[in-house]
């Protein structure tokens, strides 16, 4: 009686062993199936992203570096290309809005709790595209980045949709389930409206599409970055311990570049009040944009469109130009890509940013040719960068590319400085701003 007991509850003892692995194994492959499930529709996002960098690339390309050197006269090519991508600019932002839309706005509006219309996103790509290919100088970054940030919210609808009908969805035959999973328009599951984003479940929604957003735009980072020529700045010639003396240089350097990036700052910032209290209809704006970019492609074209293109031609320019031009240059760039941006022909402004960085360290290298380049140039565009980016790990990891590794160690002691001097400078305007607050406020 006693071994049929033990014989009864090790069969028991067993059974239960096998259906708890047994559902364990069933979750388990539950959540591979649904991580692959995640990984394929980030594979279509991220492949939309390269179609688009690979047509921009391409568009750019020969419009600006294969036909156009074709013809004779800059101004007989020029004029008509950009006269063409007005038009077209014109034709889309009267028919479709204010569009692209930036990785601000649509960013912005996710945090909100907004509804994201993911199915106009091609839209967003098709008019930057065409400012892009008509030689605007803004970048691709903040257009792409919106519309990639969009189609990762419908990523995010349609897992949601899976979890909600994963029965539904197993008992279909693979034909029918394949379209209820990858169909881009049905079988859709949207968040939380916004006026339910503030309950725990809208929250928990946003919070999971931020982190996706964050992973295929990072994706879409490195894609970007590895599809663009740079130049490298070399310290051949000099041995270790040589160099690193001559590293002290690196702290007035600095404190020089701070500076003059927060003149550039303020500058950008006096641009954007005095175009706000300009009121005057979109068109006329796109209009006066389409007069810039045509004067800008014919008369100067090193500045013209997002200074991707030209960001390898950096040590050309370094070795053929003098000190005041290749400044001039610097400032034209951010001049141009801000007057592009006011004037409606909406993009990023991270790479003219990186560009005239790198040229204002090109042009101080100039002037000290007792130090070591690299150094000067690293410094000076680093700082420089970093306070126009407003954003010091980004900067930094985007700049430390055109870099050799030995200053890896100078690279994040001038990051720390420059992200540093930001967060005083905003300390300090927080405070005066509350002091000049208090001082309005009528005494009680």
């Amino acid at each position: 009686m006693r071994y049929y007991k033990l014989v009864t509850l090790g069969a028991l003892f067993a059974r239960l062993v096998c259906e708890g692995w047994a559902i364990t194994v069933a979750r388990v492959m539950k959540r591979i199936g649904y991580a692959l499930y995640a990984a394929s529709l980030s594979v279509i996002v991220l492949a939309i992203a390269a179609l688009f960098l690979v047509v921009e690339n391409t568009a750019v390309t020969l419009i600006w570096e294969v036909w156009a050197v074709r013809v004779p006269s800059r101004w007989a090519y020029a004029v008509p290309v950009a006269v063409a991508g007005t038009l077209l600019v014109v034709w889309g932002k009267r028919r479709w809005g204010d569009i692209p839309h930036t990785t601000r706005d649509v960013l912005g509006a996710l945090k909100r709790g907004e509804a994201i219309n993911y199915h106009t996103a091609w839209r967003d790509l098709l008019i930057a595209l065409i400012i892009l290919a008509a030689g605007a100088g803004v970048g691709p970054e903040a257009s792409l980045m919106g519309a990639v940030i969009a189609y990762s919210v419908w990523q995010c609808d349609k897992l949601r949709y899976l979890r909600t009908h994963a029965d539904s969805i197993r008992a279909t035959p693979i034909p029918t389930r394949l379209r209820m999973l990858y169909h881009p328009t049905r079988w859709i599951e949207p968040a939380v409206s916004a006026t339910d984003a503030a309950n725990t479940a809208g929250a928990a929604d946003t919070k999971r599409t931020i982190r996706v957003c964050a992973v295929n735009s990072l994706i879409v980072i490195v894609m970007f970055v590895g599809m663009t020529t740079m130049p490298k700045f070399s310290d051949a010639g000099m041995n270790t311990l040589d160099f690193w003396r001559r590293t002290w240089v690196a702290l007035p350097l600095a404190a020089y570049a701070l500076a003059v990036a927060g003149v550039c700052v303020l500058l950008r910032t006096g641009i954007r009040a005095l175009s706000g209290r300009i009121n005057v209809p979109m068109t006329v704006r796109l209009l006066v944009g389409g007069v810039l970019v045509a004067l800008v492609v014919t008369v100067l074209p090193v500045l013209s469109t997002s200074g991707q293109h030209q960001i390898h031609t950096i040590g050309t320019l370094f070795t053929s130009l003098g000190a005041g031009a290749l400044f001039a240059l610097a400032a034209g760039k951010l001049l141009f890509a801000q007057l592009c941006i006011e004037c409606r022909w909406t993009g990023g402004d991270i790479f003219p940013i990186m560009f005239a960085a790198l040229l204002h360290g090109c042009a101080l290298a100039k002037l000290l040719p007792g130090c070591q380049p690299v150094v000067v140039v690293m410094t000076v565009a680093f700082c420089t960068a970093i306070v126009l980016v407003g954003n010091a790990s980004l900067a930094g990891i985007l700049m430390a590319l055109f870099f050799p590794a030995k200053l890896l160690p100078l690279e994040l002691i001038v990051t720390l400085l420059a992200w540093g001097a930001m967060r005083v400078t905003a300390a300090v305007s927080a405070a005066v701003k509350r002091r000049m607050l208090a001082k309005t406020l009528p005494r009680s």
